[in-house]
């Protein structure tokens, strides 16, 4: 996937209040589609509970289309996804769920969206 050799980190989480277990990488996968450059996935999720604040998992997911030259570069996609690059599961005012919750669901979205 990619090498040990890359000194940077791909994903930068920042901190958010959640309910104090803080952001967690639900896993990383290469997405692969004839004629197009592979994609890292990266979702994230976060939990939070507890009124006035919405209480269910907020979910995160990055997307980046890997290069590779002399080097191996990634260059952010996420922006594909639209309002799909996150949302909560769980309840805020009313109900809300999240379809992309794994990368399962992120492979098939992306089999039918992605050109």
């Amino acid at each position: 996937m990619i090498t040990h050799d890359i000194k940077k980190s791909v994903s930068k989480v920042n901190s958010r209040i959640g309910n104090g277990e803080g952001v967690k990488l639900i896993a990383v996968r290469v997405y692969k589609k004839i004629n197009r450059p592979p994609i890292l996935i990266e979702p994230y999720s976060e939990k939070y509970c507890c009124y006035p604040q919405p209480t269910g998992t907020l979910y995160t997911i990055n997307l980046y289309e890997i290069y590779k030259n002399n080097k191996i570069s990634v260059k952010s996609i996420t922006d594909i996804l639209g309002s799909n690059s996150s949302g909560l599961d769980g309840v805020s005012d009313e109900y809300m769920k999240f379809n992309l919750k794994n990368i399962a669901s992120i492979k098939k979205w992306l089999d039918k969206n992605y050109k």
